[in-house]
């Protein structure tokens, strides 16, 4: 157990020990099992981060902790300093492409964006907008929430949820449905969803849309084309609204872009 006095840290897997540093941020209800698809992709040349936020995958659930996305971000950023690691790409997804975006930001407050040579989006949460179900159901009804995923067996509730999010549906595999399923299964993860859910939109949600537009590190946005969670016009913004950011529109695939099209991905941040 983590001592109340002591600041939590990531539970992660480190794959390689290249030159080339990536970490990666998964989104909201998912683990860093999210990125096992892409990792294959990545030769000798890279050391790869693979990183379970507070309360997800086997990090520790805390109680008295605040799941804001703005303690998740400050521990990544203690994360990168721990580890002393200087221009690393930084990949989020969703949720954990919001994480990014802030961590940038404070970055250029401090004035060590050497820390981070590239950022890559995908699909992330960056402008405000409808909440998806999946996160305004455990955020108003965690009592409901919880007697679901506890009737429901978890497997099902993996596939159904799989079968959302892909747009090519024989991709769901065993090894996918497990990925999911074994979240679910966790009850210091439903809690962590929950708090998460319940604290989705940044405290000071105008300042960090304000600040977006300042961001000078080189940024990789990818979005699927049917990506139904983040909007295209949301995108577009974030896009126009980073100088010198570069938008790659995936066809074929929605929101967990790196799992339907993880060849595609790995290419991408191959070449920044």
């Amino acid at each position: 157990m983590t001592d109340s006095c002591e600041k939590p840290k990531f539970s992660y897997r480190k794959i390689g020990s290249g030159p080339k540093k990536i970490i990666c941020i998964h989104g909201f209800g998912a683990s860093c099992k999210t990125f096992n698809d892409i990792v294959p992709f990545f030769g000798n040349n890279y050391e790869i981060y693979l990183i379970d936020l507070i309360g997800f995958g086997n990090s520790e659930f805390i109680k008295g902790w605040e799941y804001t996305i703005e303690n998740q971000m400050k521990l990544l950023y203690a994360f990168i300093k721990e580890k002393k690691l200087n221009g690393v790409t930084l990949v989020g997804h969703s949720y954990g492409g919001g994480i990014v975006l802030l961590l940038l930001n404070l970055l250029r407050e401090k004035g060590e964006e050497n820390l981070v040579s590239n950022a890559v989006l995908i699909g992330p949460a960056c402008y405000p907008q409808n909440i998806p179900f999946f996160i305004r159901i455990p955020a108003k009804h965690p009592l409901l929430y919880k007697l679901v995923i506890f009737l429901i067996p978890k497997r099902i509730l993996a596939r159904s949820m799989l079968q959302k999010l892909y747009i090519n549906k024989d991709l769901i595999d065993k090894d996918k449905i497990n990925r999911y399923a074994g979240f679910f299964k966790k009850s210091d993860n439903i809690n962590a969803l929950i708090r998460t859910a319940q604290n989705i939109v940044p405290k000071n949600v105008d300042e960090f849309v304000e600040k977006i537009k300042h961001i000078n590190i080189r940024t990789l946005i990818i979005w699927g084309e049917k990506d139904f969670i983040i909007k295209k016009n949301n995108i577009l913004r974030l896009n126009n609204e980073i100088e010198g950011s570069k938008l790659k529109i995936i066809k074929g695939c929605a929101h967990v872009v790196q799992e339907e099209k993880p060849e595609t991905v790995s290419s991408e941040i191959k070449k920044l």
